[in-house]
């Protein structure tokens, strides 16, 4: 689905908020979008898509090494934990969300949604959360880079990691983040395939079974959760893909349960079955654990496509970032506008 399916200007019927700088980024990073409804069908479809890519992500790929480290039994519990309180505080989102249209106010971000429910001390609370969760999570994606480049050319990673930064800042100043969709829908398929390759590897080359998957490790349940909540979140897109679904909206709790159903289910089944094929050989990233021409050629490509998707990541921080610094300029030039 496209970047302007997932973040509509506007809900029909329902005020928007007055303009701000967040707005005013929006609109300079998308100078095209419209202000457009959308077919309710495609609209939910588009949805269910961007939910399942929002938990079928890179986090999937490190989750094998964190139930080998905590252990079987209590990794087979948190995983289910932390991916039902992710889905369920992203259903408590939906229902802000819906919340705030009843009241008259359609919020366009997650920040906005915050400033209107929580007040200012509380919106500057969850905008200070969010820039700092983007900004781990696109440092999370470096180091995925990193990971596997290094491996590839036989260099450190840190090495790696400081030649892409460069280039992941220039990506962040692209005007048009709508120029992102094809490295998106390639990344999803890469992903898809790496999965899978990871899984055909291990089953038609076996590890021997590590005894320390049977055991309790507690030092490692804290990183365990880090990478579980990690894995599982979506809650940077919620409020949009909330708004794209129109008055269809409420079906969203349907797509929630499914995922905490079916989607919580094969996540688990397939990290416990990485876990256990590939034993003690178990990386940190499940696909470093891949030799071969088509391992090569998937890292290499999950490489690009992450390195693309960072200034989708970033857009949130964006935001906040350009709210504090250009807030007390706007608000001078409008008086002085005034005056």
């Amino acid at each position: 689905c496209s970047w302007e399916e997932l973040y509509p200007t506007h809900v029909p019927g329902s005020p928007e908020l007055s303009a701000s700088p967040m707005a005013n980024l929006s609109e300079a990073l998308l100078p095209d979008r419209k202000a457009t409804w959308f077919e309710p069908r495609s609209a939910v479809r588009a949805a269910y898509i961007n939910s399942v890519k929002s938990v079928f992500g890179t986090g999937l790929l490190a989750l094998p090494s964190a139930i080998l480290a905590v252990g079987a039994p209590a990794g087979c519990l948190l995983t289910a934990l932390c991916g039902i309180w992710s889905i369920y505080t992203m259903q408590l989102l939906a229902w802000c969300v819906d919340a705030a249209v009843a009241a008259g106010v359609t919020p366009k971000s997650y920040g906005e949604l915050c400033l209107h429910s929580l007040g200012r001390t509380g919106g500057l609370l969850s905008a200070g959360n969010m820039l700092v969760s983007q900004l781990a999570c696109c440092a999370t994606y470096l180091v995925f880079i990193g990971d596997n480049v290094g491996q590839l050319l036989g260099v450190p990673k840190e090495r790696v990691m400081l030649c892409v930064t460069p280039f992941f800042v220039l990506l962040c100043w692209l005007r048009d983040l709508s120029m992102l969709e094809p490295t998106s829908a390639i990344g999803t398929a890469v992903l898809l395939l790496a999965l899978l390759t990871v899984l055909g590897e291990g089953l038609a080359s076996p590890h021997e079974a590590a005894p320390r998957l049977a055991s309790f490790d507690p030092s490692a349940v804290a990183p365990f959760i880090g990478v579980g909540l990690f894995t599982f979140t979506g809650h940077d897109s919620t409020v949009a893909v909330v708004l794209s679904m129109g008055e269809r909206k409420g079906e969203y709790s349907s797509i929630l349960l499914a995922l905490a159903t079916a989607g919580v289910g094969v996540i688990l089944a397939y990290a416990l079955a990485c876990a256990v094929l590939y034993g003690d050989e178990t990386q940190g990233n499940i696909l470093l654990s891949v030799d071969g021409g088509l391992a090569a050629g998937l890292k290499a490509c999950m490489s690009v496509a992450v390195l693309f998707s960072l200034p989708i990541k970033m857009f949130p921080a964006s935001q906040i970032v350009e709210e504090a610094l250009f807030t007390h300029d706007t608000a001078a030039g409008g008086g002085g506008a005034a005056a």
